[in-house]
């Protein structure tokens, strides 16, 4: 076994001797390196997805493998089940646990969110400033139990969410119905969450800096309108309301996982820059209509039910219920499971990092991330006598030459593209393809199209293309562009109410740029591959999302 400080980490020979094929996970990496995040999360999620696995008897996979790929990203594999009769036996239990998840999943997750918030309270209310550095250390350890327990919860949620929902759309394709029509799309939309609660607060409060007459402030850039806020009569009772929606939202983060990315109660510039961004509006974005989206969405589910067989109306009904549920885990679980143990996290490790630096042992709070978390821990009993300045230097030095370098979409010794994705479809792991891999694009040579990907969410929307490749961009997008990224988060969703249409490199359909592209009414093409390497911005292109095709128009 080859590896530096866990077994967690990526070892090509081991592992690709072990499986034939593992696929990078784009939708869940970092900017810059994570040490102390990365083989620490890939063994939690790992148990998650396993223990998920079982608990649902899924019938051709027992969960998925996550390793730390280069502190940069992860690398997954499905566990796959191999022996047919163990499928069937699988298949049996798989069944009965769907059929009570149908009628149960909604009061479940009611009651699993009660105990993530209750998991992670006791961390939000410790005093770090008066714990020693050997309680700060065990608490990092309570944390990763916690993990253990947040990551269950977690797969639970979305390997049922996601196989009802796989259950209906294979219902209805059985029926002859076009899962990538507008109708069926509009079906399995328009579904509130905590997620879309907080953006329509965020809206509210750019609409209040009109009513205080502030909105000249937001025009500066977000580090300094706080500052400028706390100056002013109204700006001060602006900011009442605003501290208020902090202490309630303010555990989001930019990303999943990793812990590079301050949340909004340590930096709350974030939230300021998604103000800003509403400001950019004239009419009232999608999203926040929600009366509208349950009119469309009940006028698409009265037109596609009136061609389903009358005696296959009610399993139909008992099926489109139970896969709303995809739709509201997909937005809101984050708010739940991640963002509280990453803001967690972090809080403590730079706590440590200050102290770390006060002892001469990092120079800067950052470079924690350069330390292993059990490094972490060791150095905490007695930081004074570590001087870690040419090892951090060194990992800074390998981080540099790793991210000069592309990574692969796919490490396989044995496999073609289109085999790997085959292995990946025979797991029938419904996160690997409705999320995180996705279906591999289907050629269309007769669409002429200069991309091809997957249809994300329906419609057709012509725009100049704005590439985007990481969140801190987001403020340069314009109402009307078409933004194109590698991937997106539930931090980008408020750049969705300015654009006309989504196209971005990674995902499947059940992943956060097809959803909310949903919600939003405007066409997605996803798992392009290679549309921010091949558009431009300021390009003009056509999106396509019912073909999954991207036109070059200039």
């Amino acid at each position: 076994m080859k590896y530096e400080a866990s077994p967690y980490e990526f070892d090509e020979e081991l592992d690709l001797a072990l499986h034939p094929v593992w696929f990078v996970d784009e939708l869940h990496g970092t900017p810059v390196p994570d040490y102390v995040s990365s083989s620490w999360v890939a063994e939690k999620v790992t148990h998650g997805f396993c223990h998920a696995a079982e608990y649902l008897s899924l019938p051709r996979c027992k969960g998925i493998l996550w390793r730390d790929y280069k502190h940069l990203r992860f690398i997954i594999t499905p566990k796959a089940v191999e022996s047919g009769e163990e499928v069937e036996e699988r298949e049996k239990r798989f069944r009965e646990k769907l059929n009570r998840l149908i009628n149960d999943f909604g009061p479940m997750w009611e009651e699993y969110k009660k105990e993530l918030v209750e998991l992670y309270r006791p961390f939000k209310e410790f005093d770090l400033k008066k714990a020693s550095n050997i309680e700060l250390a065990k608490k990092i350890d309570d944390l990763r139990q916690a993990g253990y327990r947040m990551c269950e919860i977690h797969f639970i949620g979305m390997y049922g969410s996601w196989s009802l929902f796989m259950l209906f759309r294979e219902f209805c394709e059985g029926l002859g119905i076009d899962v990538n029509s507008e109708d069926f799309n509009n079906m399995i939309r328009g579904h509130d969450n905590d997620s879309y609660r907080s953006e329509r607060e965020l809206y509210r409060l750019s609409r209040r800096t009109i009513d205080f007459n502030l909105s000249s402030i937001f025009e500066l850039p977000a580090e300094e309108v706080i500052p400028k806020l706390e100056k002013e009569p109204n700006g001060r009772e602006w900011l009442k309301e605003f501290n208020e929606f902090i202490k309630k939202w303010g555990w989001k983060c930019q990303i999943c996982w990793w812990v590079t990315s301050p949340s909004w109660i340590e930096d709350p510039r974030y939230a300021i820059e998604k103000v800003k961004e509403y400001l950019k509006l004239k009419e009232t974005p999608k999203l926040l209509d929600t009366e509208k989206a349950v009119a469309e969405r009940e006028r698409s589910i009265k037109k596609i039910r009136a061609q389903i067989p009358e005696d296959r109306r009610e399993t139909f009904d008992l099926l489109l219920s139970a896969a709303h549920h995809a739709d509201i885990f997909s937005e809101e679980h984050n708010v739940y499971c991640e963002f509280p143990n990453d803001s967690v996290r972090r809080i403590y490790l730079l706590e440590l990092g200050r102290r770390f630096v006060e002892s001469g042992t990092i120079d800067d709070v950052n470079d924690i991330f350069y330390l292993w978390i059990d490094e972490v821990k060791k150095i905490a009993f007695w930081p004074e006598k570590y001087r870690l300045q040419s090892l951090i230097q060194e990992r800074k030095e390998r981080s540099k030459e790793v991210m000069s370098k592309p990574i692969p979409p796919i490490v396989t010794k044995k496999l073609s593209p289109e085999e790997a994705f085959e292995y990946m479809m025979k797991s029938r792991d419904p996160i690997l393809i409705y999320t995180i891999v996705g279906e591999i694009p289907t050629p269309k040579p007769e669409l002429k199209a200069d991309i091809i990907g997957v249809g994300g969410a329906p419609g057709m929307a012509e725009g100049p293309a704005r590439v985007v490749l990481s969140d801190e961009r987001l403020s340069e997008i314009r109402p009307g562009e078409i933004l194109v990224c590698p991937t997106t988060s539930i931090s980008w969703t408020t750049a969705f109410s300015l654009v006309k249409g989504v196209v971005v490199d990674r995902g499947g359909i059940l992943s956060h740029a097809a959803i909310v592209s949903r919600q939003f009414g405007i066409p997605c093409v996803i798992n392009t591959f290679v549309g921010t390497s091949k558009i431009k911005t300021g390009q003009k292109i056509k999106v396509d999302g019912n073909k999954g095709a991207v036109y070059f128009l200039d």
